[in-house]
């Protein structure tokens, strides 16, 4: 007994956080950094894929950590837009 409650007592605070984040808007395709045009592991991405570096981008201009599946999809569409 004294587990659950204390259990309880730590999650309650989760029961404020996540209800903020269920309503927050999916981000579009358009309102991502463009990282098609860049070679993955280069320089210039910084050494990383170009998946990890749309969520570094991302997260660094709007606060947003994207899932690696969202990352993946978002750069295969401005990949395949951009006819590469």
């Amino acid at each position: 007994m004294k587990r659950f409650i204390a259990a309880l007592f730590l999650m309650a605070p989760l029961a404020l956080v996540v209800p903020a984040f269920a309503d927050a808007p999916a981000l579009d395709t358009g309102e991502h950094p463009a990282v098609a045009n860049l070679s993955p592991f280069s320089e210039e991405a910084h050494f990383m894929s170009l998946a990890g570096l749309e969520r570094y981008l991302t997260y660094d201009t709007s606060g947003v950590w994207l899932s690696r599946p969202e990352a993946v999809a978002i750069v295969t569409g401005q990949i395949e837009a951009a006819g590469r």
